[in-house]
């Protein structure tokens, strides 16, 4: 479905992981909300100080130590700042949340309320009316964590002051492209005009540092159609995320699994379950040994067993059952699978809230 970007006078927030997510996920959109008179306001969670191989090339330098890091994140940060001058973003609708680089889904399996705090209070300190937050189902694991962090900051925020979300998704599989394409179900296509194509152009161009190794990628976005999604689009055969369906039984959790390993992430296969209330969130993880037939499920702080599940399956996939008793007795879950090996995740986070004896 085309959409012709936000209202007259609207205020939009964006969420980037990194410096410059913004400019390849909304570098159009920002501009037209600005064009109407609406407010654009960039939140950087992380200054992508955590980029070893990309600085050591950027610097032609082997050794990279904390001080380095550091540097080259307030390099990064000059870059963002250009970057959103190009795009008519004053450097004051810009915020730096310094939340650690490539350590995000460590925040949300530990329940760090510090990083949900502050994403709170930027809401309703600067109360957007439209939140363009990563999607749920991004490969990228900072951009999946920060998609979990803002869904909990937004019901925690005022109902009246609570802002639309719209998702985008960066980092995908070829099956989550097709998925997640401009035609997919809920989708909203943004098309950039010629004139807003040109200036992200040139704000692409002020993020040097990554050019020096994704030039010709980065730039393709430049032509790219925006995609957003209003929430998440449902999971369940749509190719968006490996788990296919979710039935909640008055024991047990089962999820249908399906697994396609590649590059990006290879070797055994980890699922993650997030659950509980603010200040009570638990974190447990297990492998998935399908030939084993179960897990031990542990807990990602306390590495103690809570409980097993039940594997039926093989290295494509299967059925995970999860005994309710070894979570916390709320009926909203976060579940991503990891895999042992690459830079990317098999899946994001998949949010299961409510789920009924039904697929979810």
């Amino acid at each position: 479905m085309t959409w012709d970007g936000p209202g007259s006078g609207e205020s939009v927030l964006l969420l980037a992981p990194h410096p410059d997510d913004e400019t390849l996920s909304a570098g159009g959109l920002l501009q037209r909300t600005l064009a109407r008179g609406g407010r654009a306001m960039v939140a950087f969670a992380t200054d992508g100080e955590n980029n070893p191989w990309t600085q050591r090339l950027v610097e032609r330098r082997w050794r990279v130590g904390p001080d380095d890091c550091a540097r080259f994140g307030r390099r990064r940060r000059e870059e963002a700042l250009a970057a959103l001058s190009e795009l008519g973003v004053p450097a004051a609708d810009a915020v730096f949340l310094g939340l650690p680089d490539q350590a995000m889904t460590g925040l949300v399996l530990c329940g760090n309320e510090m990083a949900v705090d502050r994403i709170v209070s930027l809401l309703a300190g600067r109360r957007p009316t439209l939140l363009i937050a990563p999607s749920l189902f991004d490969l990228h694991p900072d951009h999946s964590a920060l998609a979990v962090l803002a869904r909990l900051a937004v019901v925690r925020v005022d109902p009246g002051l609570r802002p639309r979300l719209l998702s985008y998704l960066i980092h995908r599989s070829p099956r989550m492209a097709r998925a997640g394409s401009a035609d997919g179900p809920g989708a909203l296509r943004f098309d950039p005009s010629e004139k807003e194509k040109d200036r992200k152009r040139r704000a692409i161009r002020c993020h040097a540092t990554q050019l020096t190794v994704h030039k010709r990628k980065f730039l393709s976005f430049a032509d790219r159609s925006e995609i957003f999604f209003p929430g998440e689009p449902v999971p369940a055969g749509d190719g968006l995320h490996p788990v296919r369906r979710v039935l909640l039984g008055t024991e047990s959790l089962k999820l249908e699994v399906e697994l396609h390993p590649r590059l990006g992430a290879f070797g055994r296969p980890t699922l993650h379950l997030a659950t509980g209330a603010p200040g009570e969130r638990r974190s447990l993880l297990f492998d998935l040994r399908w030939k084993r037939g179960r897990a031990d499920v542990k807990d990602f702080l306390t590495d103690e067993t809570t409980g097993g599940a039940a594997l039926r399956g093989d290295r494509r996939g299967g059925i995970v059952e999860v005994p309710l008793q070894a979570l916390s007795g709320t009926r909203r879950f976060y579940v991503k699978l990891e895999r042992r090996f690459g830079f990317f995740d098999e899946g994001g986070w998949l949010e299961v809230e409510n789920a009924r004896r039904e697929d979810a």
